[in-house]
């Protein structure tokens, strides 16, 4: 299965999200060398830099694909018009199988998708919810994220728990 994984890289910082981003792709490269990954960053400022700190692995079956879309434009047609720009420009039925929106967001797709939800902090706790409901599977990295979604009326049935792991090298 071809599989596109969401990068949105926090350049110049490298928070929670990013490590999370970072230790998934090195885990799955080191465990799957049978689904295909798309890494899909998109940005436009700085996408040099921010192209060359998204991880990619030497692996036959990873590959980068980062798109130079002005953030603004995107942030207009996809997440706040709600246009499907996103899955008619990268996803494409057929090309991608699954979606996994890594950083709590998710755009309108015609395809399966996972999201992760790292918090529900109150300035992002709409369209994290959003994302969680269209979904088609969801991984809470806390259980009281997972708590909070099911409090909101997520069915609990489609939220797993993962917790974050810790590099001990």
């Amino acid at each position: 299965m071809r599989i596109a994984l969401e990068a949105c890289p926090n350049w110049p910082y490298q928070r929670g999200m990013d490590s999370y981003f970072r230790g998934l792709i090195s885990g799955l490269a080191q465990v799957d060398p049978v689904n295909e990954y798309r890494i899909f960053p998109y940005f436009f400022k700085e996408f040099a830099a921010k192209s060359g700190i998204i991880p990619a692995p030497a692996k036959p079956n990873f590959k980068l694909v980062a798109k130079r879309w002005p953030d603004s434009v995107m942030d207009l047609l996809e997440w706040r018009a709600g246009l499907p720009v996103i899955d008619l420009a990268f996803v494409r039925p057929g090309v991608i199988g699954l979606y996994h929106g890594l950083s709590g967001r998710l755009p309108r797709l015609s395809i399966p998708s996972v999201v992760t939800i790292h918090d529900m902090i109150p300035s992002d706790r709409k369209w994290r919810e959003d994302a969680a409901r269209r979904a088609t599977y969801v991984i809470a990295t806390t259980q009281t994220v997972k708590w909070e979604l099911v409090r909101r009326g997520m069915d609990s049935g489609k939220i797993a728990v993962i917790n974050y792991g810790v590099d001990v090298d």
